[in-house]
């Protein structure tokens, strides 16, 4: 899927896409170089990396050997992309779904500020906002094939993430996270492989458990009952219990409140990240 997806978005007039998506990618001001043509990468080394993109795809049939040899010398010539997209495939070859569609989407962002500056055009910067876009939509369609929910099917968010009146304090303060109301002592679970960062007793948020998954994104549950016996170092999987639903802390009844982070640390909205 993977291969006909780049063939699509090299062969064909896409829309937009791409930035910087971290140390072991190129960065945008790369990309805008590359992309304006004061790095062509036209040696025998350039043409040999565009020819391992391209040549499985004339195995797979998908391209003739005269189109990949047309394909080559242009795609050699943007050597930085040929870096921003091997780092998202190693990210997708080995699972690490949200990490892919975090580096994606950073890519798409960064570009579209280039655009916005200046730095770089947006007839040069679309196809590649596109391509990434594309990339974004095979690793949050594995994504979602792959988690496990932290919750009973059917449950449902009643507070979600942002700004809101807190309904203890009665003052506005941003949600870091979402509610979703359930019965005292309701399963919670483990949504992928990782192991137990912390757990205990946080103030507020009453005993709470979080989860570092072997993506490097965290999920922390908070005012649990208790924390199935877990205690930090422990391993888990996808759908192990982690804890039990409660009022512990500060909160107005029993329910979880559930929050997120990327790889890189970033807060992240768990309705959307989890599809509750």
């Amino acid at each position: 899927m993977f291969h006909l997806l780049l063939a699509l978005a090299l062969v064909l007039p896409t829309r937009s896409f791409a930035q910087d998506c971290g140390p072991t990618c190129a960065t945008a001001t790369d990309l805008s170089a590359a992309l304006s043509g004061t790095t062509a990468a036209t040696d025998a080394a350039a043409l040999a990396a565009a020819r391992k993109i391209l040549d499985p795809l004339v195995t797979d049939g998908i391209l003739s050997v005269a189109d990949a040899n047309a394909l080559a010398a242009d795609l050699a010539a943007l050597d930085a992309l040929q870096k921003a997209i091997a780092a998202i495939e190693a990210l997708l070859k080995g699972q690490k779904w949200d990490s892919a569609k975090s580096e994606a989407h950073n890519a798409a962002e960064d570009l579209r500020k280039k655009v916005k500056s200046g730095a770089l055009t947006a007839d040069k910067a679309n196809p590649l906002i596109d391509l990434m876009q594309k990339l974004w939509g095979v690793a949050d369609a594995k994504a979602k094939a792959a988690k496990h929910s932290p919750v009973p099917s059917g449950s449902r968010v009643n507070s979600g993430y942002g700004w809101r009146i807190h309904p203890v304090y009665g003052t506005k303060k941003f949600h870091t996270g979402v509610d979703v109301p359930l019965n005292r002592g309701t399963d919670l679970y483990a949504t992928g492989s990782g192991h137990i960062e912390d757990a205990g007793w946080a103030g507020g948020y009453g005993n709470q458990i979080s989860v570092r998954l072997d993506d490097g994104s965290l999920v922390t549950y908070s005012h649990c009952k208790d924390l199935a016996g877990h205690k930090a170092g422990d391993k888990v999987k996808a759908g192990d219990v982690v804890a039990h639903v409660n009022s512990t802390g500060t909160s107005t009844g029993n329910h979880l409140h559930l929050e997120v982070y990327d790889a890189k640390g970033t807060r992240q909205d768990p309705k959307k990240w989890f599809g509750l």
